[in-house]
């Protein structure tokens, strides 16, 4: 037996009834008549086979699940997410192989080092260079034009490079 072999217009009215309550109140769905229309479709679609007609109850609160479920499915896909950005952290990024612990510890050492190593005009430029614009650089530690401050930089990172072992090719 199989759901188009069920005649009886009063069995449809009975399983559409129980499939709109079905929908929305156990579910709270605001389409249940249209879900219950597709589960019927669904029904009819395919040729399902049960042994007597007592089961037919049993296959279309069945195919309701499989309906439910599906809408859930569907619903979770559509519904927006609210991100909240407050309490999202930033995402980590591992620069240069090193997480965010190693690169805090790295960072310390290479701060500690320049600190001692350097001169103090050279860690000075470096400092500056970090916080405030480049161009005035120059202008705060005396050395002229802003030509003369980029080549100073420059020597005064390469120099700090080399004390705390970082390879170029790794920048």
């Amino acid at each position: 037996m199989t759901c188009r072999s069920i005649q009886d217009k009063a069995q449809w009215d009975l399983a559409y009834e129980v499939l709109l309550s079905y929908f929305s109140w156990r579910h709270g769905f605001s389409n249940a008549a249209d879900l219950a229309h597709d589960t019927i479709a669904a029904l009819l679609a395919s040729d399902f086979e049960f042994e007597k007609p007592e089961d037919f109850p049993k296959v279309y609160r069945a195919f309701a699940r499989i309906i439910s479920m599906a809408t859930f499915r569907e619903a979770a896909r559509r519904t927006p997410q609210q991100i909240d950005t407050e309490t999202m952290a930033a995402p980590s990024r591992d620069a240069f192989g090193l997480n965010p612990t190693e690169m805090k510890i790295y960072a310390e050492e290479v701060i500690r080092t320049g600190r001692s190593e350097l001169r103090t005009i050279e860690w000075k430029a470096i400092e500056q260079s970090i916080a405030l614009d480049r161009s005035i650089v120059g202008d705060n530690l005396g050395l002229g034009n802003a030509n003369n401050a980029r080549v100073f930089l420059y020597r005064a990172r390469r120099k700090l490079m080399k004390l705390t072992g970082w390879k170029k090719t790794r920048l």
